[in-house]
């Protein structure tokens, strides 16, 4: 540990003996050290195999496994709810939709003044309802309702 007051005063710590410096010497190997590292490398090393600590993280990953794939099966059920719903509300929208046009053709059908031709003694009766108008007439006032 440096001491901050007394920059140029060593201490015991500070002091390196010629072994520490050695061991800290950093030159670079001579071929005989690399040929030994070489032959020491490849020798064969048996593994020591504990069965019951790879038992454990096996199981461990099949029940991480199994977790993804039901977090999977989730999301896939999650989509197909909404899907489901969503073409519940499309079908919906198209038969309101088809709904409403047959309505405004029926109401412009009963309203074209281009009536189809109808048998002469019907020609009678459609003379009488041609007079009264087939629209409702509102009077308006004003200060009030009508």
């Amino acid at each position: 540990m440096k001491r901050e007051s007394l920059l140029n005063l060593r201490t015991s710590r500070e002091i390196l003996t010629s072994l520490d410096v050695a061991r800290l010497k950093r030159s670079s190997p001579t071929m005989l050290q690399r040929m030994r590292r070489i032959i020491q490398g490849t020798e064969e090393i048996t593994p020591h195999i504990n069965e019951a600590v790879i038992a454990i993280e096996l199981h461990k990953e099949r029940r991480r496994f199994a977790r993804r794939l039901e977090a999977v099966e989730r999301g896939t059920a999650k989509i197909l709810g909404f899907r489901r719903k969503l073409a519940g509300t499309m079908e919906k929208n198209r038969q309101l939709f088809n709904l409403r046009i047959q309505l405004q053709r029926q109401y412009w059908d009963s309203t074209s003044r281009f009536q189809p031709r109808a048998p002469q003694a019907l020609l009678a009766t459609a003379v009488e309802e041609q007079t009264t108008p087939r629209f409702k007439v509102k009077r308006l006032r004003y200060g009030g309702k009508s």
